[in-house]
């Protein structure tokens, strides 16, 4: 009996022709699997999660002779291993239909809009984009009826929410039995629509984002790419590695624009401009308090004695475009000198 990590890794390997290593499946184990609280940080380990666990598989496989190799060397498929990552690539089937149950409001909304984020009402499972044809089939039923059928050239899975790209969406009421077998088919139950992106703007080009006022006025602008930065974090905050616990296995972190937002800077909304921080670090880097030197990668603070400066940052999972860092470290720059005068 295999578990999922070594099935992904037989898979991976299959892939590369029976050989791979260490570093090549994590990659892309990282990259395809949603990654969870305590998949970045574990307490007295330097290694993430998601590297202990293609670590273990790696010395279950051996146990099995499935696979050979040292754990940093290169790994090859025994005949044994070959014979079963084939069976398992070929009993593999692909997903391309998806049956959206929902209510009126919901497909009220769907309507003539490109792009969606919706909220499901269970987490679905994290290995399924894998296994759906990169153009599917949706089908949205309210009730026992079929209300809209369309293609879906997008679909994305992060936290409990799932992204559509729509096209070619066709009104069609006809009865829907779910009882029948229905093959190469998942069934997804949505809960409410989280975001909305009408026909005729990307999800780069939404309108303005709300502004909340309290203390402070900030831009709130939480899109899926953001949201989905934040998950690839853990809502961990790259200065301090903290998370902000909000209840039962919930965290809370804030995404911050180094070029910012709106007037005079129009800084982009895009990952690159990104970094993901807890709040008491967004409220410095927003009042040009804190700043990452572009030369050295080091931070720096307005304190001389501050306890992050001359340190680098504690995660770094994506690529932060350096112009932009110049940027917001020009800011923090002339803040400074202005303090001294």
């Amino acid at each position: 009996m295999l578990d999922f990590q070594e099935k992904f890794v037989l898979n991976s390997m299959i892939k590369s022709n029976g050989t791979s290593n260490l570093n090549m499946i994590t990659d892309e184990y990282k990259r395809t699997i949603d990654l969870r609280f305590n998949d970045v940080l574990n307490e007295g380990n330097k290694s993430p999660r998601w590297m202990n666990l293609i670590r273990k598989a790696h010395h279950s496989l051996k146990d099995k002779q499935l696979i050979t190799g040292y754990e940093l060397g290169e790994w090859s498929l025994t005949p044994q291993g070959f014979q079963l990552a084939n069976e398992l690539l070929n009993s593999r089937s692909t997903i391309n239909k998806i049956v959206f149950y929902a209510n009126e409001d919901i497909a009220n909304q769907i309507q003539n809009k490109e792009a969606i984020t919706l909220g499901t009402l269970y987490p679905v499972d994290n290995s399924i984009p894998e296994t759906i044809a990169s153009t599917v089939q949706g089908i949205l039923v309210i009730e026992t009826k079929i209300v809209f059928v369309f293609k879906l050239s997008k679909f994305e899975m992060f936290d409990n929410l799932i992204y559509l790209e729509i096209c070619d969406l066709e009104l069609l009421e006809e009865n829907f039995d779910n009882t029948k077998q229905m093959e190469k088919t998942l069934e997804i139950y949505l809960r409410d629509v989280v975001q909305l992106a009408p026909v005729g703007l990307s999800t780069e080009e939404e309108e303005p984002p709300q502004t909340l006022v309290s203390s402070v006025v900030r831009r709130i602008r939480d899109t899926p790419m953001s949201q989905k930065l934040k998950q690839k974090y853990n809502n961990h905050c790259q200065i301090c590695g903290s998370a902000i616990i909000i209840g039962v296995d919930r965290y809370y972190s804030e995404a911050h624009h180094l070029k910012p937002l709106g007037r005079p800077h129009f800084g982009p909304d895009i990952e690159s401009n990104l970094i993901v921080l807890c709040p008491n670090h967004h409220a410095e880097f927003d009042g040009k308090s804190i700043s990452i030197n572009p030369e050295t990668l080091l931070i720096e603070h307005i304190e001389s004695n501050n306890q992050y400066i001359k340190k680098t940052l504690k995660l770094s999972l994506h690529k932060i475009d350096l112009k932009f860092i110049a940027y917001h470290h020009e800011l923090f720059c002339e803040l400074l000198q202005a303090n001294k005068k």
